[in-house]
């Protein structure tokens, strides 16, 4: 077993803030990326539970919630008499670079996999956050989970105009939406896309494969044709630690 010195910087207690994520899951997050990182390697001991939560300022039976459910994954084992060493690191997820053009997005989605949740038709406007867009009066509703190389990277709520839907229904099933919108050769004229930061709820937790109340990202995206009306819009949910975006400062 790998054993050294314990460099953990200490932490104030604001390090891990109140906002609605557990304060356990914020400090198997840290954690995580100590190994993720090779700061803490295969083998290494981790400090005992009094020395992390002195560090983290945090309580004891909150630090050792956070240990267990890294022992649970794997990702730590726990000896009796040795103490808690790093058995294996985390498998990387491929980053997704939230993307700012549409034509960009068209040819990144090409290689995506699709596995649909649930579908249905919706006779109204979709949810567009207190957005006041022209809607068409029927869409078709998809619940559907996005993977690559068979690892799911997001979860959508998508819903598209259902005269674009009904043009070609298998294709927009069993096809990246904006990849199948590409072939139909749909007009657009106006797209905009919105990133806020939140916490797995049950179902993207299930459908992504990350902890409860782990951090990830949601992006409202919508889309008008050249009448001026909404066509498609999604609502996406990625995993915190896989998306990230980078753009161009204005100078």
């Amino acid at each position: 077993m790998f054993e050294r010195k314990n460099d953990t910087t200490s932490l104030s207690a604001e390090f891990f803030q109140k906002n609605g994520v557990p304060l356990y899951l914020q400090a198997a997050g840290y954690i995580r990326r100590q190994i993720e990182s090779g700061e803490w390697p295969v083998g290494f001991r981790l400090p005992s539970l009094e020395e992390l939560a002195q560090t983290f300022g945090l309580s004891r039976v909150t630090v050792r919630q956070a240990v267990q459910s890294l022992v649970a994954e794997k990702l730590l084992e726990s000896c009796q008499g040795k103490g808690t060493f790093v058995a294996t690191k985390p498998d990387p997820r491929q980053r997704v670079r939230l993307l700012t053009s549409w034509a960009a997005l068209l040819k990144r989605v090409e290689k995506f996999g699709v596995t649909i949740i649930a579908e249905a038709d919706v006779d109204s406007c979709p949810p567009l956050r207190g957005r006041s867009c022209k809607c068409y009066p029927k869409y078709h509703y998809m619940k559907r989970v996005h993977s690559n190389n068979g690892v799911p990277f997001a979860l959508l709520d998508v819903y598209l105009a259902y005269d674009i839907f009904s043009r070609a229904p298998q294709k927009l099933l069993t096809m990246p939406v904006l990849a199948a919108l590409a072939d139909l050769n749909i007009e657009v004229s106006k797209a905009n896309q919105v990133m806020t930061i939140g916490a797995a709820d049950t179902e993207a937790a299930h459908f992504l494969s990350i902890p409860q109340q782990a951090p990830v990202a949601y992006v409202l995206r919508i889309a008008e044709d050249k009448f001026s009306k909404v066509f498609y819009v999604a609502n996406l949910t990625y995993p915190g630690d896989q998306i990230y975006q980078e753009v161009d400062m204005l100078i």
